[in-house]
């Protein structure tokens, strides 16, 4: 009995299963696992996410000598502070995690004002619990616990756009 033999009895065949592109319910079996629990795609993800959560973020503006990096408040809540619940790292982390990792390539972010008009929080959305709405105005809310945000409450990272809703 040569080596390929040996393997096949003992572990089991795979089964191919013809489904609806809509039902990936269907594609569950014993063998399946999905990417975001494949731990070598985590530990592919979890490097790039490590490596970008590294990098300084410049606001930056466009001048007639050439871009010039904006030092203000809005650049410190960035790149400093962003969220009051996680360090700027595991902030940057958890939305390019959500890029690589979701099935749409999307992150969105709530951004929570201050009475007189200042940036108090951006805080990441878990991705499993986001939905989108499409309006008749070629336009979309976000759904999130059962609340429903306007996209002009959010960041929308995309990584991925869709061709026909490109927001």
């Amino acid at each position: 009995m040569n080596l390929i033999d040996k393997i096949f009895r003992r572990n089991k065949t795979p089964t191919i299963k013809l489904v609806d592109n809509r039902d990936f319910s269907a594609l569950i079996s014993d063998m399946y696992i999905p990417l975001d629990r494949n731990p070598d795609v985590q530990i592919c993800v979890n490097r790039i996410a490590d490596l970008v959560s590294n990098m300084t973020i410049y606001l930056m503006e466009n001048t007639e000598r050439g871009d010039r990096r904006i030092i203000n408040e809005l650049s410190r809540k960035i790149d400093i502070e962003p969220c009051q619940n996680m360090t700027r790292k595991n902030w940057v982390f958890k939305i390019v995690q959500d890029l690589l990792l979701n099935g749409d390539g999307n992150s969105i972010v709530h951004v929570s004002m201050t009475s007189d008009g200042y940036i108090k929080n951006l805080t990441p959305f878990s991705m499993n619990q986001v939905s989108y709405r499409y309006t008749d105005s070629d336009s979309y809310t976000i759904l999130y616990n059962n609340q429903e945000y306007q996209s002009d409450e959010v960041l929308h990272f995309a990584i991925n756009p869709d061709p026909e809703n490109y927001f």
